[in-house]
C-alpha cells in the first residue's frame, strides 16, 4: 500500500489519467492543480512521489516529462492522505491520442 499526501495524489491522478503519454511539467502543474507552484516545488512533488511508488513506476523523458506505467501502479494500491483544496483538471488532447 502507498500512502500519498494530496499534492502527490493529484499528480499520481494526473499521470494515471494519461493512460501512459508523457506529461510535461506545466500540464502536469494545471492539471493537478499545481500551477501556483514554482517548478522546483513541483520537482519536490514528483521526488516524493518517486519515493513512494514502485521502482520503475514513474519515468522520466528527459526535456519532455513524465509518465507512469500503469501496470505497477492500481487505483487500490494508493491511500492519498490530508485534503486538497484544489481539482484535478482534465489533460487537453493530443493529436493522434
Amino acid at each position: 500500500m502507498v500512502v500519498l499526501a494530496a499534492r502527490e495524489a493529484a499528480v499520481l491522478a494526473v499521470l494515471r489519467a494519461a493512460g501512459g503519454r508523457v506529461v510535461s511539467r506545466a500540464d502536469l502543474a494545471r492539471a493537478a492543480g499545481l500551477d501556483g507552484l514554482s517548478e522546483r516545488r513541483v520537482d519536490g512533488v514528483l521526488v516524493r512521489l518517486r519515493r513512494a511508488l514502485p521502482e520503475g513506476a514513474l519515468l522520466t523523458v528527459r526535456g519532455r516529462g513524465w509518465s507512469v506505467v500503469p501496470e505497477l501502479v492500481t487505483a487500490t494500491d494508493v491511500h492519498p492522505i490530508g485534503t486538497s483544496r484544489k481539482r484535478v483538471s482534465p489533460l487537453p488532447e493530443t493529436p493522434g491520442s
